[in-house]
């Protein structure tokens, strides 16, 4: 039996009328930080987007604890790690030329804090050139980012063709802000990968997939030094993944579509959170079904930390109380989450 996922509260934590997403959350220092990418027409890369921070001290009241963008790009996909007791926030962002967006012109930023309050950058992250940064933990004293690159740099113009070309592979960084490539998820069709590292340096990661139907997500598990790989299909897509350890058990989120009706033959889109079973040697790896959170059309992205091996905070973003497109408004909303023992 697999623990009930129960979700306790669920509150908007932002929502000024512009495209509030792709949000993350991390505790430091004894508070709360909640970072998303802002723009005022949508989810598309374009112009004139920015990233916030906000601050808490339980969860409920936030401020503002810092504000940045960075110009003539569309920054974006903001995700948090603590490393030598530095808080850093990491981004990607396209070059905008004349409304084309070139993968090889994708640039890593940082911006970097010790208290919280007074903030350090944003400066570009050595090494990222070329790759579309995204997601982050640390682990060994080290940072790392699940990145996304053109195998040799390619340029392309067919986007299948792109797409085929993407490898999906973690940097690695000893001062969180000089990266190198470290290990490789996927030489091929790679795409947002959510990765935790175990104790024992086990490396446990979900992936996004692109190309034809049906997009299953894939679960890649491998050891050191990383060089084989087990690659388990999942039974459906996960957009944005998210995988977290809490308590003995890890918990998966994201953007799930399904059927609303077999007449209407209509899609649902929602954010949903679940359970990754089948670890054990000799099982297979799948997903137990949780449940939904209060969502649609465009929502994902969801980030946890774990307030204790019970009780939990989860953040994302949806617009279905605001556009229920992938247009302005879009909101983030935080949902105290609670499962037995």
């Amino acid at each position: 039996m697999h623990p009930e996922i129960k979700i306790d509260t669920v509150s908007r934590v932002f929502d000024d009328g512009n495209h509030n997403g792709f949000p993350d959350l991390v505790q430091f220092h004894g508070r709360y930080y909640l970072a998303f990418r802002c723009n005022t027409t949508g989810h598309l890369a374009m112009e004139g987007s920015s990233v916030r921070i906000l601050s808490s001290p339980d969860g409920d009241a936030w401020t503002e604890a810092h504000h940045y963008e960075v110009p003539g790009r569309d920054i974006r996909d903001p995700h948090f790690a603590v490393l030598n007791d530095t808080l850093f926030l990491y981004t990607f962002s396209w070059l905008i030329q004349d409304g084309r967006f070139e993968h090889n012109h994708l640039l890593g930023h940082g911006v970097w804090s010790t208290d919280g309050t007074d903030w350090n950058g944003p400066t570009p992250l050595e090494g990222t050139l070329g790759h579309y940064a995204w997601r982050a933990v640390t682990h060994g004293g080290k940072a790392y980012l699940n990145a996304r690159r053109k195998r040799g740099f390619v340029f392309t113009d067919d986007k299948v063709e792109s797409d085929r070309l993407v490898q999906s592979t973690l940097m690695d960084s000893e001062d969180g802000l000089i990266f190198k490539p470290a290990i490789f998820f996927d030489q091929e069709g790679g795409d947002e990968t959510a990765f935790q590292f175990e104790d024992d340096g086990a490396l446990l990661a979900i992936m996004r997939t692109v190309g034809p139907p049906p997009h299953n997500a894939i679960f890649w598990r491998s050891r050191p030094p990383y060089t084989e790989w087990e690659r388990t299909v999942l039974h459906r897509f996960i957009g944005g993944p998210m995988l977290v350890k809490w308590g003995d058990r890890y918990l998966v989120g994201g953007r799930r579509f399904e059927e609303d009706g077999k007449a209407s033959g209509t899609v649902g889109v929602s954010t949903s959170i679940g359970w990754l079973d089948g670890l054990a040697p000799g099982e297979t790896p799948h997903l137990v079904e949780g449940t939904d959170l209060p969502s649609g059309n465009d929502t994902s992205y969801p980030n946890f930390v774990a307030l204790s091996d019970t009780e939990g905070l989860l953040v994302y973003y949806s617009s279905h109380e605001g556009s229920g497109t992938k247009l302005a408004p879009t909101a983030n909303y935080l949902a105290r989450i609670s499962k037995d023992s």
